[in-house]
C-alpha cells in the first residue's frame, strides 16, 4: 500500500482513544480534562497540522479557536478550565 493511500490519523482520534473514551463527544465533559492534558504531553505537536490543533481546542473548549501558532493551541488546552469550573474557584475565593 503506498503512503498516501494510508490515511493518517485526526488528531482528535488519536486524543479520544488514548483518553479511553467511548464515543470522542465524551472529549465534551470536563471529567476527561485531566486525563486529556496527560495525552497532550505524550504527543509531538508537529504530528498534527495547525489546523487540527485548532479544531481539537474548539472540539474539547466549546469554544472557536484560530491561533496562529501550534504552541499555542497545545498551551490552550493544558490551560483550558470549563467555565463552570471557573466560577466554582472564583466563588470559592470571594468566601
Amino acid at each position: 500500500m503506498e503512503e498516501r493511500e494510508v490515511q493518517k490519523r485526526e488528531l482528535l482520534d488519536e486524543i479520544g482513544s488514548r483518553v479511553g473514551c467511548m464515543y470522542l463527544s465524551d472529549l465534551h465533559q470536563p471529567a476527561w480534562l485531566p486525563r486529556v492534558r496527560q495525552v497532550l504531553q505524550s504527543i509531538s505537536p508537529e504530528r498534527y497540522s495547525l489546523r487540527q490543533w485548532n479544531d481539537a481546542v474548539s472540539y474539547i473548549s466549546g469554544k472557536a479557536c484560530a491561533f496562529t501558532q501550534i504552541s499555542e493551541a497545545v498551551q490552550y488546552l493544558q490551560d483550558f478550565q470549563p467555565e463552570e469550573n471557573r466560577m466554582k474557584k472564583e466563588n470559592k475565593s470571594n468566601t
